[in-house]
């Protein structure tokens, strides 16, 4: 693993959040809406770094430190954010253009399948909540939380951590003579 100023801007990053996570996100609650910093970072970096190996490792370890800091099944949110973050980088390998549309809209997407993923997880291990007001009360707040934190830590992750190669889709620009 090499020590580049964009890997460096992670681990910053990382720990960052993991604070603001810890010391922040309690007193910005509103009801049972709380935000989740480090699955919006680990969404945002597997958006802006897609080619990475290295989002699922932090996706793992945002997940493990959410569900040890915060609550919840330890290891849960570490599955769901893998998979998620996952789908995200190869959609953005996919689907990328030069635009900020597309990937605030696969954050967008992704941290909403985030939240009701673990939603999910969370009714399996025994919320204590039905369906319905467990996703009217809890998931589709957090998930707008989640998308706002995210489109703001984009904005930041996109000039800071991005790398020099630029993504095109896959089947590349069409040329007409």
């Amino acid at each position: 693993m090499s020590f580049t100023k964009e890997n460096a801007f992670i681990i910053i990053g990382a720990v960052v959040v993991t604070l603001l996570q810890l010391v922040v996100a309690p007193y910005v609650k509103v009801f049972n809406a709380m935000p989740n910093f480090m699955a919006a970072y680990a969404i945002v970096v597997a958006v802006v770094r897609p080619r990475s190996t290295r989002t699922v490792i932090l996706s793992f370890a945002m997940g493990l430190l959410y569900n040890l800091f915060v609550g919840g099944v330890v290891g849960s949110l570490s599955v769901v954010l893998i998979l998620v973050a996952t789908g995200a980088s190869l959609s953005m390998r996919t689907l990328a253009n030069d635009t900020h549309f597309q990937p605030l809209a696969i954050m967008a997407v992704s941290m909403v399948v985030v939240e009701l993923a673990y939603l999910v997880v969370l009714l399996a291990s025994g919320l204590g909540l039905g369906f319905g007001q467990a996703l009217l009360f809890r998931a589709l707040p957090c998930a707008v939380y989640d998308v706002v934190v995210g489109a703001i830590l984009y904005m930041a992750m996109s000039r800071l951590a991005t790398s020099n190669e630029r993504l095109q889709p896959n089947h590349g620009p069409t040329l007409l003579r």
